[in-house]
């Protein structure tokens, strides 16, 4: 059996030999290959200097991050009816949005589009009292085709410029179930957002916009609603939007082109966003929708 094993050996030693003997030697250029005790994906490759190198790195995305920073939109309400907020220098993107009975509204819509401001439909709706929202109000008894059709006829003349709408007055319409969802209907079928102006409290417009599957964004509040409308007041309204934004990320606020709002306007901007890292965004970047809603619609 030992001699079977010796011979075995001997045999497997001459054939490691000859194999060895016939194959030809290949020298590799000592400079063309990098080894390291790393782990795999560590390893460089490395080819001879004389051949086109290989980059084996991904490309660099192509959605960079978006810039970080506190973001802030500024909302101007019931233009349209008066030209001088836009021919004030108005901060970018200062949101504009237009009483839709205003006067040629559509031209001055697409005015203040080209001026690069985004543009919203300030659509009248009822409120709680006796005040008159204006022509072409949504109401509380009005059954969904009629709401759906009297907003149609707002937005309307905005054409392609108009990114969303918010209510003008509507502390009644908004708060009444019935009606934000028939609201909501015609928002999903417009296909644009919806930005509740929170004239009420009790406002449930916004979750029944997300919960029907369409987008919306909430006020928080007015930079001028007081009684005594004051550059001083405004600033102090803007500061608080400021840190609001900087405790939580994001803030909306509403004001009115009132020659002390855009005064405010016009000195608070440029300053908020070199020195506090503000960043004045469109309400649209603003603007959610309900990922569970999608799943919930409710039928009219």
């Amino acid at each position: 059996m030992l001699g079977w094993i010796v011979g075995a050996l001997g045999v497997g030693a001459l054939a490691f030999f000859l194999a060895r003997s016939l194959v030809p030697k290949v020298q590799v250029p000592a400079s063309s290959v990098a080894i390291h005790a790393t782990a795999p994906s560590e390893i460089p490759f490395t080819v001879p200097p004389d051949k086109p190198t290989l980059l084996l790195q991904a490309p660099e995305s192509e959605h960079p991050k978006p810039p970080e920073g506190p973001r802030l939109a500024i909302v101007m309400d019931d233009m349209g009816l008066k030209s001088t907020a836009l021919t004030r220098a108005l901060p970018l993107p200062i949101t504009l949005s237009f009483l839709t009975y205003a006067p040629h509204v559509g031209t001055q819509a697409a005015q203040a589009r080209a001026a690069g401001h985004e543009v919203l439909a300030h659509v009248p709706m009822e409120p709680f009292g006796t005040m008159d929202p204006g022509p072409g109000a949504l109401r509380v008894t009005q059954p969904s085709a009629e709401v759906t059709r009297r907003l149609a006829e707002a937005l309307a003349p905005f054409g392609p410029q108009l990114a969303g709408f918010n209510n003008h007055m509507g502390s009644r319409f908004t708060a009444d179930s019935d009606s934000v969802h028939r609201l909501a209907l015609a928002v999903r079928a417009r296909g644009v957002f919806f930005l509740d102006s929170r004239t009420s409290r009790a406002s449930q417009a916004a979750e029944a916009v997300r919960a029907f599957g369409g987008r919306a964004a909430t006020n928080d509040f007015f930079l001028d609603g007081g009684s005594e409308v004051t550059v001083q007041s405004v600033l102090h309204n803007l500061d608080r939007a400021a840190r609001l934004a900087q405790m939580r990320g994001s803030a909306i606020v509403i004001g009115h082109p009132f020659p002390a709002t855009l005064t405010a306007l016009e000195s608070w901007c440029p300053d908020a966003k070199a020195h506090r890292g503000l960043r004045f965004v469109p309400v649209e970047e603003l603007a959610i929708g309900d990922s569970e809603g999608q799943k919930q619609v409710l039928s009219p």
